[in-house]
């Protein structure tokens, strides 16, 4: 497996178009963030509780973090969904290595690349934005260690969900067609349903509040512990099935 990831590794940096891109847009959010404090990111969902605390300008950038959603799907399709177009797949599953083993290299390969850009860039923007922004603009490093700390969850959910996709869809393009429109679409439908009275409670309390959106919003701002507790269940439970449900495609489908 480590074999596996170490080659995955060397292939990214061979892919500098992608990850070029990747990093780009990463270092142009957090310099938006620094000079332009006050501006909110791209958000789709709403606070589901009016209890949100006075916090620093740093913590609401951080629950503004949908837009590593997009970011995540970058390294997923050049480490998982490349395979399939470049058609390699079948000589490297045909070998030594087993198509569990190759599966999990890919999954974590792809956590490993996610999860460490995003810590790597938070902190970066944190760290900045107290050198440059000065007081009033930045909380402590506590507080901000734990505004980031409580998407970890949701972010290896994420990029659960993107590798099971990759390997159920195994093309880019229905990756893509898929994963990009997915926020708009589930804020779109949950719009359609709340303006209906007869779906309006479920829409509201049952889609909107744990819509991924949302999730980035409430774990950071929202002071309900239930609420908090329930969106890392949701989490953990997405993980567990995404991983063990491609697993299981991807073992008894053959390789092309």
């Amino acid at each position: 497996m480590i074999k596996l990831m170490k080659a995955d590794l060397f292939r990214l940096r061979k892919s500098w178009i992608l990850m070029g891109i990747f990093f780009v847009l990463l270092i142009f959010t957090v310099a938006d963030s620094l000079f332009f404090p006050s501006t909110r990111s791209l958000s789709l969902g709403v606070p589901t509780s009016a209890e949100e605390g006075n916090w620093a300008e740093d913590i609401y950038q951080v629950s503004n973090d949908l837009l590593y959603y997009y970011f995540f799907l970058i390294p997923v399709f050049a480490i998982v969904v490349r395979d399939f177009g470049d058609k390699t797949l079948k000589n490297t599953v045909s070998g030594p290595v087993s198509k569990s083993v190759f599966f999990l290299a890919k999954y974590f390969m792809a956590i490993v690349v996610d999860i460490g850009s995003y810590l790597f860039f938070s902190f970066a923007y944190y760290f900045l934005n107290r050198i440059m922004n000065g007081e009033g603009h930045y909380s402590s490093l506590s507080d901000y260690s734990g505004a980031v700390f409580t998407h970890i969850p949701l972010m290896i959910a994420l990029v659960s969900a993107f590798v099971f996709l990759a390997f159920l869809l195994k093309s880019g393009a229905a990756f893509n067609s898929v994963t990009l429109v997915w926020p708009i679409a589930s804020s779109l439908i949950i719009s359609i349903l709340m303006d209906f009275e007869s779906t309006y409670d479920f829409a509201v309390e049952k889609l909107a509040k744990y819509d991924i959106s949302s999730m980035f919003i409430n774990l950071t701002l929202s002071q309900d512990t239930d609420y908090r507790n329930i969106c890392w269940i949701v989490c953990a439970v997405v993980t567990v099935v995404s991983v063990a449900g491609g697993l299981l495609i991807f073992n008894k489908r053959e390789a092309s």
